[in-house]
């Protein structure tokens, strides 16, 4: 993103299911590199995702400070929908994005935005790689293990111990009770598994600002895009077209207020 970089602080969003360690991984393979100092985790209200995610929180809160000699701080936003099955909930999944974005960027001062697209479904990735170009992001990464199998059945075997930390009075005891177990699925050996860079290409800032008046309306002879471009924002849904007058849909409006974020 651009200006801020002086509140120096980076954060990165990861989406998260049933497989905890796709976060703390990431944030220790590139927090020193990318200088994070934020992770803002989004979730459904699934329990067991619920679970993960306040092993997620304990652990970063027990092992950052002493792998990378500085706090780290985790922020939480939850998803009404419980998975990115529909038009619908594509569209749920992109306004809770614009809205954690804002939040981070808002509350948290972030200056700088990292996308993990590891603990997300096809679909979400896919949004999320739409969003990073359309919100010029700083980065997005993937995390893939090299024998997953082999790592899926770990974590299951102790999903047990993973979903009984909701029930606990205190989740950092809970956590340094259990810490053999919650360890090598949180931070295993980093030859395990690889963690990459996801090209991606950014729209330019005139780009975004003529989107923009197009979502807001006018006339078509005031447009800055020619017919093609204006056929194909009808068919993606939207725009529609009445005369002279562009008259953005519903659809459109959900786009505007994400390409208001930046």
């Amino acid at each position: 993103m651009d200006g801020g970089d002086i509140l120096k602080k980076c954060v990165v969003i990861c989406p998260i299911g049933l497989s905890p360690g796709v976060v703390t991984e990431v944030l220790y393979s590139l927090g020193e590199v990318e200088g994070i100092t934020d992770v803002g985790v989004i979730a459904t209200k699934d329990r067991e995702v619920q679970a993960c995610v306040e092993l997620i929180k304990a652990g970063i809160e027990v092992e950052i400070p002493k792998l990378v000699g500085r706090k780290v701080y985790v922020h939480t936003h939850t998803m009404n929908v419980p998975d990115v099955d529909s038009t619908e909930n594509a569209v749920e999944f992109i306004e809770v994005m614009a809205k954690v974005i804002r939040e981070e960027i808002e509350v948290h001062k972030a200056s700088k935005i990292l996308f993990n697209i590891a603990g997300s479904r096809k679909v979400e990735s896919a949004l999320m790689l739409m969003l990073a170009s359309v919100w010029r992001v700083d980065g997005v990464y993937h995390v893939i293990h090299k024998d997953v199998k082999s790592y899926n059945i770990e974590v299951e075997k102790i999903r047990k111990e993973i979903n009984d930390i909701l029930d606990a009075d205190n989740p950092i005891e809970y956590y340094l009770r259990h810490r053999d177990k919650f360890y090598p699925i949180l931070f295993p050996d980093p030859h395990d598994y690889n963690v990459f860079e996801v090209p991606f290409i950014p729209f330019s800032k005139m780009e975004i600002n003529a989107l923009k008046e197009i979502l807001r309306g006018g006339s078509i002879t005031d447009s800055l895009f020619g017919d093609y471009e204006l056929k194909l924002y009808r068919r993606m849904g939207l725009i529609a077209v009445a005369g002279d007058k562009i008259i953005p849909t519903d659809l459109g409006k959900v786009f505007l207020n994400v390409l208001d974020v930046i």
